[in-house]
């Protein structure tokens, strides 16, 4: 938590510290933080390949994150210049495979693609509709989630509580569960 607080303030050299010291102890989502800052060049120097291989570790982990990135990486190949990694349709859907049986939204949206088209895999127009229907469902049910979130928000702003205040204002501007309105946030 103490990593993503600091890297929610932007204090990316401390944050990949700690992020560091979880993932040395096994905690898949730090592994796959600490290849987003190679991939970002937050508080480390940039460098996809370290990012590649830290989203690696956090693949064979069985980090949904890392996984979905692998896979992005192996359907994108040489693009990214990581030495050895080259492209590769039948090992992207394998990695997207995994992350979307975990419900990584973006892995099914690429499944049903890769169904659809026939890459990496022998093409499936049931299947790539059952991957988006899947997607779709996880959506609504995130949307859902959301507007509830701001409906209690907006509660306990109308009596005064300053968090919420805050996350109503958040939710406005970013339009969380609700339209975006900035001058309503």
């Amino acid at each position: 938590k103490m990593g993503k607080c600091l890297g929610d303030k932007k204090e990316y050299t401390q944050a990949f510290e700690w992020y560091s010291k979880a993932a040395a102890q096994g905690f898949a989502p730090a592994a796959y933080i600490i290849g987003y800052y190679y991939e970002n060049g937050m508080g480390v120097e940039k460098n996809r390949a370290k990012a590649f291989e830290w989203y690696s570790k956090a693949a064979a982990q069985g980090n949904a994150n890392g996984q979905y990135m692998l896979a992005f990486y192996y359907e994108n190949g040489g693009v990214f210049g990581v030495p050895g990694v080259f492209k590769n349709l039948k090992e992207a859907f394998e990695w997207y495979s995994k992350a979307a049986t975990q419900g990584h939204i973006g892995a099914q949206r690429r499944l049903a693609y890769f169904y659809s088209r026939g890459i990496g895999v022998e093409k499936n127009n049931d299947k790539a509709s059952e991957w988006t229907s899947k997607a779709d469902a996880l959506v609504a049910a995130k949307a859902k989630r959301n507007a509830t979130k701001v409906s209690e928000w907006y509660s306990k702003a109308a009596s005064g509580d300053a968090n919420s205040q805050y996350n109503l204002a958040i939710a406005y501007r970013d339009g969380i569960g609700v339209e975006k309105n900035n001058i309503k946030s």
